[in-house]
């Protein structure tokens, strides 16, 4: 039997279903490749999204720092509330890095102050341990964070003395 021979009827059923057949395996490729990026999305939601968070959460607290030290330095009163505020977002700086360093579920983590005050912010952030680029771009955001520490400390000392 050759298609010349077939009648109109029976190719265009054929054709239909040709066309039926290309369309529902299209249709299962196109779900099963949604099931695989839902999957490197929660990949990327829950290894590099906290990350950034974190990041953007340890600059704010650099801000913030930034801020109360020159309001510290403009005020003649209120200084011990904004001094408290000064050392808040020190120590806020200090659990954002130490989140990198350590991972939120690492049980270093959990028994620092860092992680002490992680649990009295409320916070729900989870990050594992950081890659190693990013452990050592924290350890030099510590050390910038130990400088600024012992400068926001001698800008008290020298502005109480001053007053």
């Amino acid at each position: 039997m050759r298609i010349k021979d077939l009648r109109i009827g029976t190719k265009l059923v054929t054709a239909f279903l040709i066309v039926a057949v290309l369309v529902a395996v299209a249709g299962v490729v196109g779900i099963l490749m949604i099931g695989t990026i839902a999957t490197e999305m929660d990949i990327i939601l829950d290894d590099k999204v906290p990350f950034k968070d974190i990041s953007m959460e340890a600059i704010i607290a650099v801000i913030s720092t930034r801020d109360a030290s020159a309001e510290y330095m403009l005020n003649t009163s209120g200084l011990e509330e904004i001094g408290a505020e000064i050392d808040e977002t020190l120590m806020d700086f200090d659990m954002w890095i130490s989140m990198v360093l350590l991972g939120t579920e690492s049980s270093e983590f959990k028994n620092s102050s860092a992680g002490e005050m992680y649990r009295q912010d409320g916070l729900d952030i989870v990050a594992p341990k950081g890659t190693p680029e990013m452990i050592a771009l924290a350890n030099r955001a510590d050390e910038y964070h130990e400088t600024f520490t012992s400068s926001a400390g001698a800008l008290k000392e020298a502005r109480n003395g001053e007053l």
